[in-house]
């Protein structure tokens, strides 16, 4: 496999630094994953070119990080953004089935000089092009990717450049932005000193789970029977994402051995919630937690998920609790506080949803992606990601389940429970990567 890479800059430094908040420092060695596949031969040096023209429009992107997690700044240095080109023997279809271990950038993200943002563009065997992008939490969340991503594109097709807000100091926004802390605690609790070598145990056993990574395809006919059965079933509007996130779920729960009553995280972007500006870059994230018992029915599930996340902004934010929590001195993680759910007796579930956020209309040279993917592969169990099929029809779940209970998904009885939605003229898409 050949490849090169060069070091794209926005030609200019802004000169602006942003000092990042107590949140985005917890994430500082955390990078994030996303790719996007296309059936067309892309022009790697208009790409290139757009790319540069972005990076001076979004310029953290293209920046720095230094200091300590405790006084952690992006620069806007134009450090620039390494992408790297390749020739790969393989088709789309392969490389789609391949998502969890192909595609995206190796080159590490983090801080010091460690760049914000990588780039890898794979140039097939059919012609196709995959564009795997790599970011560091820090920066932003998917919001904040794909307003780069937006602004990529633009500069590529010439399509509407959209407006993007940095601010210099994320807690000061905050600070300004949420409302007065009501009754929700903070996310995190104090431990005594003998309390974090048995947390560490207890996580580090967790971690060593054989776990196998397992998709969910559900096509656009299957997802809106399950959505119309469980509205009636529930009594009220449910979102395509509520009906298959419950249903996923439930499914999974009927086949843990022994069965398990857990908390359900999702994370939220508190834009909209809080009637924030879309154009506002940072990591602009709380979440909402929901127990449920393993015999809860899909419907329930998905009536409660759905009224969590309309009232999200008086139930379930505690931002600034968290802020206030995480200002107090001497607060290191993993050593004087951990999340309050690593102590709870339910164990979690995380599930993010990456559907809605406009990864079909990132087009180069007028061609859409016909596949997007999060990356595909989990390292923990119980961790998954919600995302749109190829086209943008259907929806996808990728998650990690213990190897037992992907062998059991395996069986024909509950495959054709998982799908007992979808019908046998449903069209498939020849795109869909190996899934359950």
């Amino acid at each position: 496999m050949d490849s090169a890479t060069r070091v794209i800059k926005a030609g200019r430094a802004s000169g602006a630094v942003v000092r990042c908040g107590l949140i985005d420092s917890m994430t500082i060695d955390m990078a994030v994953v996303a790719t996007f596949f296309y059936d067309r031969t892309l022009d790697v040096d208009r790409l290139a070119d757009g790319l540069s023209r972005a990076l001076d429009l979004v310029p953290v992107f293209g920046g720095r990080i230094r200091g300590d997690t405790a006084s952690a700044e992006i620069v806007c240095s134009d450090s620039g953004v390494p992408m790297t080109v390749t020739e790969v023997d393989r088709t789309l279809a392969d490389t789609i089935t391949l998502a969890g271990a192909f595609g995206y950038p190796s080159e590490p993200t983090g801080a010091g000089e460690l760049p914000l943002l990588a780039i890898r563009v794979s140039r097939l065997a059919d012609g196709g092009t995959v564009v795997g992008c790599s970011w560091n939490h820090t920066v932003g969340d998917t919001h904040s990717f794909m307003l780069l991503m937006r602004a990529w594109s633009a500069c590529v097709d010439g399509g509407e450049i959209p407006a993007v807000d940095i601010v210099d100091d994320r807690d000061a926004f905050l600070d300004r932005v949420l409302p007065p802390q009501g009754d929700v605690a903070a996310d995190y609790t104090e431990i005594g000193p003998g309390d974090a070598e048995g947390i560490m145990r207890r996580l580090s056993s967790s971690a060593a789970q054989p776990t196998e990574t397992v998709q969910l395809a559900f096509t656009e006919a299957e997802v809106a029977r399950l959505r119309d059965a469980l509205r009636v079933k529930a009594g009220r509007w449910l979102s395509a994402s509520d009906a298959v996130s419950a249903h996923v779920l439930t499914s999974l729960a009927g086949l843990e051995d022994p069965p398990k009553a857990r908390d359900l995280t999702v994370p939220v972007n508190i834009r909209r919630p809080l009637g924030l500006s879309a154009s506002v870059i940072g990591n602009l994230l709380g979440k909402i937690e929901l127990p449920y018992a393993p015999d809860i029915s899909p419907e329930r599930l998905a009536a409660s998920l759905r009224g969590a996340i309309e009232g999200y902004p008086v139930s379930h934010l505690n931002l600034r609790a968290n802020l206030e929590f995480l200002a107090k001195p001497d607060r290191r993680f993993l050593q004087t506080f951990v999340p309050t759910a690593v102590l709870s007796e339910r164990p979690s579930t995380v599930l993010t949803n990456w559907a809605g956020f406009g990864a079909y209309d990132i087009t180069f040279d007028g061609n859409r992606p016909r596949f997007f993917s999060p990356r595909g592969d989990m390292a923990f169990p119980w961790m998954g990601l919600l995302s749109e099929g190829p086209d943008r029809a259907g929806l996808i779940c990728t998650i990690g389940v213990p190897e037992y209970l992907a062998a059991r998904l395996r069986t024909p009885g509950a495959g054709a429970a998982m799908h007992r939605y979808r019908a046998d003229h449903d069209a498939v898409s020849p795109l869909v990567p190996h899934a359950l």
